[in-house]
């Protein structure tokens, strides 16, 4: 268990780690002790069956020939095999993804690999069943001027949205000077997802006929929404607080981030396209030629 425990801080570390460098040779006879101390960027070299064949008995090559072989079949590698017997398949389909990344041809799937062997799959099976918010609701204004709700989806101009399947209701009073939020958002993980959910409230400043503005002091960066109400576009900028905040906790902005309420429907729509498009670019090199000549 704690080669196994090992083998998956491997992969958690691989999408960050140094230029490769290769293990030592001697690391089959390595302790366990020892292959924990060795530099990450050498740790990701390591074959990922053998490894565990070597320093699991429980997690072996009977169990990750199945599901390294289900991967790259997923991703059309060695389509002119049959899948099983399993080694068989692996040793050609193996070689031929290492090929398609520039890596040693050797047919020993590394830890590094097999991380970027796996994020391809997670994400052709994100384009294949993708989740939407819901439409955006436009604002709504009351005839007294005094109400005012609208819901819709976060985008960040010019960078990317941690969770891009994110959704916020918003209902302000006037008389209260206040506008309380209901949010949901899904916090994508390996191969499953979490629906966060929370509700709050954020003060008014500012409220008349063509603008509603409404601020969230946080302790780091202070967020502030404009509602137009005339043509009932809703913008918000964070910027950095000047005082009051660790740096170390939260990293200071480089610039004001400013994003836009949008259509959450057609926003992710537009996302699962363009991975969809980097997808086709992930399977097999091979595969992609074939399919390219049965075109003409």
């Amino acid at each position: 268990m704690r080669a196994l425990v090992l083998s998956l801080a491997l992969l958690a570390f691989t999408a960050a780690s140094a230029q490769p460098a290769a293990p030592p040779a001697n690391w089959r006879t390595m302790t366990l002790e020892q292959l924990n101390a060795l530099p990450k960027e050498q740790a990701t070299q390591l074959p990922v069956i053998e490894f565990l064949e070597r320093t699991d008995p429980n997690f072996g090559r009977e169990k990750m020939e199945p599901i390294v072989a289900t991967l790259l079949s997923r991703l059309m590698y060695a389509i002119d095999r049959p899948l099983y017997p399993f080694g068989a398949f692996l040793g050609m389909a193996v070689r031929e993804f290492q090929d398609d990344l520039g890596a040693k041809a050797d047919g020993a799937l590394k830890f590094s690999e097999m991380e970027v062997l796996a994020s391809r799959v997670r994400a052709l099976d994100r384009t294949a069943t993708p989740i939407f918010p819901p439409f955006k609701t436009d604002v709504h204004v009351s005839p007294t001027n005094d109400y005012v709700a609208f819901g819709g989806t976060w985008v960040i101009e010019g960078d990317k949205h941690a969770y891009p399947v994110n959704f916020t209701t918003y209902k302000c009073f006037k008389s209260e000077k206040l506008c309380y939020t209901a949010d949901g958002n899904l916090i994508m993980s390996s191969g499953s997802g979490t629906m966060n959910v929370d509700s709050g409230f954020l003060k008014i400043i500012k409220w008349d006929n063509s603008e509603l503005l409404m601020e969230d002091d946080a302790r780091c960066r202070v967020t502030t929404t404009s509602v137009n109400l005339k043509n009932k576009e809703v913008l918000q900028i964070t910027r950095n607080r000047d005082e009051g905040c660790d740096a170390t906790w939260l990293p200071p902005l480089t610039t004001p981030r400013i994003s836009r309420l949008v259509d959450g429907f057609k926003a992710n729509q537009e996302l699962n396209q363009k991975q969809a498009e980097i997808n086709q670019k992930n399977f097999s090199k091979r595969f992609q030629e074939i399919a390219k000549k049965s075109k003409n």
